[in-house]
């Protein structure tokens, strides 16, 4: 377990250009679903360049109307979510993170507790959620199913052209299915092993999925320097690697024990079933 009284940061980063709606969601199921932690939380804030009219001021705002103390900010201009990351890793420096996206949302309480109860000797890395495709291989399977389906000739052609644009300009940076890989949109671990991952410069979507699913992600990395990689569900229970493909957590089944949802969870949920099929075997295969 954990060492005594870890210094814990929940890092939430509100991309202000999406509106302050996302962020009244997450702090809406932060207040049903105690963390069962302490911790400080810290919201960064980025796309500053960009913002659609709604201010940081109002993001405190609502922190205060919810009696949530105990908080850091962090103003960033503009950049990919990893790179807001890892900026705010430099900035913190020591410690534990877990990191969570703008759309993310906790589904049950003692979320955090959670994670430091199964951060024992030798982990290196947690998630709420994972998978075993790569960005490659999931456009490759989208592809296949597309050319079977009714969809319009002209959008077919232009569903192959972008496979080709992928398959000879990044198809090596990918490796073959599978490619399991901790979801970056809720992630869990030391400031020091967060720091010591390296990566080219994320400059835009693609180098994201590079740092997320590709050849040397985030997760390879952390397993070739020796530890063990979790995912954890929504009681709290643990998963090594070669056990991920049968829970019941990201695109399968009904996502029952799932710990913290997004966007790409609640497309599976509102999807219907030929769509759900088709995501369970990008995921999975």
């Amino acid at each position: 377990m954990m060492e005594k009284e870890p210094v814990i940061h929940v890092v939430y980063l509100a991309w202000l250009p999406y509106g302050i709606g996302h962020f009244h969601d997450f702090i809406d199921s932060y207040v049903r679903f105690p963390a069962g932690k302490e911790h400080t939380l810290v919201i960064a804030f980025n796309g500053l360049d960009a913002s659609n009219g709604h201010l940081p001021a109002e993001y405190e705002n609502i922190l205060e109307e919810n009696n949530i103390s105990n908080v850091r900010f962090l103003h960033f201009i503009g950049g990919q979510d990893i790179a807001i990351y890892r900026n705010v890793a430099a900035e913190i420096t020591s410690g534990y993170l877990l990191f969570v996206n703008t759309y993310s949302r906790f589904l049950a309480a003692n979320w955090l507790k959670f994670y430091a109860d199964n951060w024992t000797g030798g982990i290196g890395l947690i998630g709420a959620s994972a998978s075993y495709a790569n960005y490659f291989t999931a456009i490759k399977t989208t592809l296949k199913a597309q050319l079977k389906s009714k969809m319009a000739i002209t959008k077919k052609i232009d569903e192959i052209k972008y496979f080709v644009k992928i398959f000879y300009l990044y198809r090596n940076k990918f490796g073959k299915f599978p490619s399991p890989h901790i979801r970056t949109n809720a992630f869990f671990t030391s400031c020091e092993i967060f720091l010591s991952i390296t990566s080219d410069a994320i400059r835009n979507k693609m180098d994201a999925y590079f740092f997320e699913n590709g050849k040397n992600s985030l997760t390879v990395q952390i397993q070739k320097a020796g530890y063990q990689i979790l995912l954890i569900d929504r009681s709290g229970k643990a998963y090594e690697l070669k056990d991920w493909a049968t829970t019941n957590i990201f695109w399968t089944g009904r996502q029952a024990d799932l710990l913290i949802s997004d966007n790409q969870t609640r497309r599976y949920e509102e999807a219907g079933e030929e769509e759900r099929a088709l995501l369970k075997k990008i995921a999975w295969g």
